[in-house]
């Protein structure tokens, strides 16, 4: 399993963000472009630029990924999967060559009273790394191809590292990728993290 992640706490300059935007498919661009502001904007684009770079060592690219909704993206004809998610200022990526995989990351922040009782178990709530599970739930649900809306994250019972769902057995890790978030990727192999990367993105504006 590859894992790579980046920091996006500062705006771009123009030129050089149209010059990443150019490198991903048109409908990845027109996409992005419907989100407001600098940052949900380059946290999309940095994402897709990581999944890109984990594609070409494999022998593909982005216009090779077919997504056919509500289905994740996949390049057919092959064992690959893939996930990327962001919050805050950090956006990551996971990509393995075979089985299912979910990534979930989540800046550090008191999880709302109203989610906990909604979503998490009696058990669950025993724990009492109510932030952590719920990103456990997370990378759970998109490693089955799902998302919150539409499977209630309750029907995830994630108090431990194992999870179960659907009848089938995901083992999920906490990653340590930056200080202040929480990050959790989840597998139904028993595929190790061989390489954890930070890519730095050059080019920002001084202000």
């Amino acid at each position: 399993m590859f894992i790579s992640f980046a920091l996006i706490d500062q705006p771009w300059e123009p030129q050089l963000f149209e010059e990443r935007l150019a490198q991903l498919p048109l409908f990845s661009r027109e996409r992005i472009l419907q989100y407001k502001g600098w940052q949900e904007q380059q946290l999309r684009v940095a994402g897709r630029l990581l999944l890109q770079e984990w594609l070409k060592t494999k022998g593909f690219s982005l216009k090779d990924l077919q997504h056919i909704p509500p289905h994740k993206p996949l390049i057919p004809g092959t064992t690959l999967d893939f996930s990327i998610s962001h919050s805050g200022s950090l956006v990551a990526f996971a990509g393995v060559d075979a089985g299912r995989v979910g990534l979930d990351v989540e800046q550090i922040v008191p999880l709302d009273a109203a989610v906990i009782a909604d979503y998490l178990s009696v058990y669950e709530q025993r724990k009492n790394t109510p932030l952590e599970i719920w990103t456990r739930k997370e990378a759970v649900l998109k490693a089955a191809g799902k998302g919150v809306a539409d499977v209630s994250p309750a029907l995830v019972e994630a108090a431990e590292e194992v999870v179960c769902f659907e009848e089938v057995k995901y083992r999920t890790r906490v990653l340590r990728l930056q200080e202040g978030y929480c990050a959790v990727v989840a597998t139904d192999t028993e595929d190790e993290v061989k390489e954890i990367r930070e890519v730095r993105f050059a080019g920002l504006t001084d202000t």
